[in-house]
């Protein structure tokens, strides 16, 4: 991904280059601008290559609990794609040095308004307080949907072990339009979570919002722990 991401850096630079001309690129916003999707792309990525690993034998059978296995890839999964998001940014703000001082006075006016935006909007809660929640919830939602995928997948090849090959298919289309109408409740359920949030920024509503979060995600790593444990078995691959 960050090799790709190098790539289609270089590439618009290069076009921008021959097309503008090469004193009118501005690193910062090619930097910024290419690659969005590789996110997303990074994302789905990993909970294949995740998924792939819970089932395998190489890794199944390894001289640890399915707690300590199953909390390892998780842990691995987040680190890496941290990773990727860490370099990314780290080339972006060296883009913003290089790109000189109108970038640069960019990025500070930016930055005066937000602060200046969220001490009035925020109150007591402050700026950084809500940096912290934003961060922390987008974190929890991140494992949570890899939670949530690897949840789907595991009762899928549970249940399938007991219905024969066609019923298997229609039961992986029911599950599917299961997993679609979760999906969208959980996009509504968001929208009016972020309104609620809104009108009530306070050190209460954001503890009670990330602690409904951390105990859904805990839930849904419980059971996934439970079925590798006695429902899902090591695949030969």
């Amino acid at each position: 991904m960050l090799l790709a991401y190098g790539l289609l850096v270089v590439g618009n630079l290069v076009q921008t280059g021959f097309s503008e001309g090469w004193f009118r690129i501005n690193l910062m916003n090619i930097t910024t601008g290419v690659g969005v999707g590789l996110g997303v792309i990074a994302f789905v990525w990993l909970a294949v290559r995740t998924e792939h690993d819970w089932v395998q034998d190489t890794y199944r059978l390894l001289p640890v609990t399915n707690t300590r296995f199953y909390l390892a890839g998780v842990v691995t999964t987040v680190g890496a794609y941290l990773y990727f998001v860490v370099v990314r940014l780290l080339v972006m703000g060296l883009s913003a040095l290089v790109s000189g001082q109108q970038s640069a006075a960019n990025l500070n006016h930016w930055l005066r308004v937000a602060w200046t935006g969220g001490v009035r909007e925020f109150g007591t809660v402050g700026w950084l307080g809500v940096l912290a929640f934003v961060a922390l919830l987008v974190s929890l939602l991140i494992v949570g949907a890899w939670t949530l995928i690897t949840l789907v997948h595991l009762l899928t090849n549970a249940l399938s072990t007991f219905l024969p090959a066609g019923r298997q298919r229609i039961f992986k289309g029911l599950l599917a339009i299961v997993v679609v109408g979760v999906l969208v409740w959980l996009g509504k359920w968001l929208v009016q979570l972020r309104d609620w949030v809104t009108a009530a920024w306070n050190d209460a509503a954001m503890v009670s919002i990330l602690g409904m979060f951390v105990i859904g995600v805990v839930a849904m790593m419980a059971v996934n722990v439970y079925l590798l444990k006695f429902w899902v078995e090591a695949r030969v691959r």
